[in-house]
């Protein structure tokens, strides 16, 4: 843990020292009021735009399902029966779950300029969470869990963060952007925090295996929103 902290601490120095402001120009207006005007006109933006409310709908229930997914994963394989050293094979698990969703990003990232081949590996990634969900619920022993493990945290969680930032980046311009980007933040943060809750409810009140499933279910509901998000506006 002492190490993991030091490497994080000369991370952020290198980025702070290598990262710097080229461009940064102070605003010569009211700080209070330019800030303010920002907020409402990313607001009203949201609210008009569907394409962009569908995405904080989807992000909603990918980060709740994800989250409620991370807690219950651990739990689900010591159930099955992980090996005598569970820290071993849990950090090599979280080892090849970076690797994967590297790859995954990888694949991905000569194709993700096109709206509907983004959509398309969004809908796939969702799709790779369900599967993951479910198959963890349903798996007999831990190594077909662990790779139930992989789909899920290693190429629908990387792949939707990752798409649905740069999607939601292109719907918006200029001096709105970040706040838009805050909005979804938020949408992020509720679904883990509503969604959490009610898969946790579940857990307790019907069992893990139950509760798994029903996060394979928000998954499998946010393929059917992101096929809408496809789908021409009138």
């Amino acid at each position: 843990m002492v190490l993991a902290g030091a490497a994080m601490l000369l991370l952020g120095l290198y980025v702070v020292f290598r990262f710097r402001e080229q461009r940064f120009v102070p605003t010569s207006t009211r700080r209070w009021s330019a800030s303010w005007s920002i907020l409402l006109r990313g607001s009203a933006l949201v609210r008009r735009s569907r394409p962009i409310l569908l995405m904080f709908a989807a992000t909603f229930l990918v980060n709740g399902a994800a989250v409620a997914f991370g807690r219950l994963q651990v739990l689900r394989l010591v159930d099955l029966g992980l090996p005598r050293d569970p820290v071993a094979w849990l950090t090599v698990l979280g080892i090849l779950t970076l690797l994967l969703g590297a790859a995954a990003l990888r694949v991905v990232q000569a194709r993700i300029d096109d709206v509907r081949t983004a959509l398309r590996g969004y809908a796939i990634a969702c799709a790779a969470g369900a599967f993951g969900a479910v198959g963890l619920a349903g798996a007999p022993e831990v190594v077909s869990g662990s790779a139930a493990v992989l789909l899920v945290m290693g190429i629908a969680l990387p792949l939707t963060r990752t798409i649905g930032t740069i999607w939601v980046n292109r719907q918006t311009s200029g001096d709105v952007r970040a706040t838009v980007h805050s909005f979804l933040a938020q949408a992020e943060y509720l679904g883990e925090i509503v969604c959490g809750f009610a898969i946790a409810a579940i857990a307790l009140l019907a069992g893990m295996s139950v509760a798994l499933a029903a996060s394979g279910a928000l998954f499998a509901i946010t393929v059917l929103i992101v096929q809408r998000l496809g789908r021409p506006s009138p």
